[in-house]
């Protein structure tokens, strides 16, 4: 929202700016443009992004199951290698201890960092625990706004009685929207 002391910006021009900030942004194509006539509509599915985030998650899941069925593998050519100086020729090749050893190092790490990415995802996954808290947490912020407005006109209503001034000024004086008095009857 364009704040109202800055009569020399155009709100348009602000928005119009926003907007292809947000489409320049949207690298995983959440946010869809169509021309309709000379308008532009933008729109987006609610769950897009998290069935993208859930896509991406299975993505992270299987590729760390490749890499501990990998590792497994690796481990018993270890333990071979280990019983022996060289492991077994695997199509044609013959390969070293240590040569094992520092490639079940790397694929450790990368296993570690896919469980990471994981664990990240883990945290924006939205379950039904968690729109629930969500949704607990908007009505008591609702509550607390509806107070908040209830305790403003309360203090407005009292300035005019007690000083006898017109509630207009009053709210020019403190800034306070004519259009606040909306704000009462969110639901």
């Amino acid at each position: 929202m364009v704040p109202k002391h800055c009569k020399s910006i155009s709100s348009g021009i602000l928005v119009k700016d926003l907007l292809k900030e947000m489409i320049d942004e949207d690298v995983d194509d959440i946010i869809h443009m169509e021309k309709c006539g000379n308008i532009n509509v933008y729109w987006s599915f609610k769950g897009q992004a998290l069935w993208k985030q859930y896509q991406l998650w299975e993505g992270l899941v299987s590729s760390v199951n490749a890499c501990q069925k990998e590792i497994e593998s690796k481990k018993m050519m270890l333990e071979k290698a280990m019983r022996e100086e060289y492991c077994d020729e695997i199509e044609g090749t013959t390969f070293k201890r240590n040569c094992c050893l520092i490639e079940l190092k790397k694929l450790d790490e990368e296993c570690k960092c896919l469980k990471k990415e994981i664990e990240k995802l883990q945290t924006v996954r939205w379950d039904q625990g968690k729109i629930v808290e969500e949704i607990e947490i908007k009505k008591e912020n609702l509550i607390k706004l509806e107070t908040i407005t209830d305790n403003i006109e309360l203090l407005i209503e009292y300035l005019v009685k007690k000083f006898n001034v017109d509630s207009s000024q009053i709210r020019k004086e403190f800034n306070i929207p004519d259009e606040f008095k909306e704000f009462m009857n969110i639901n």
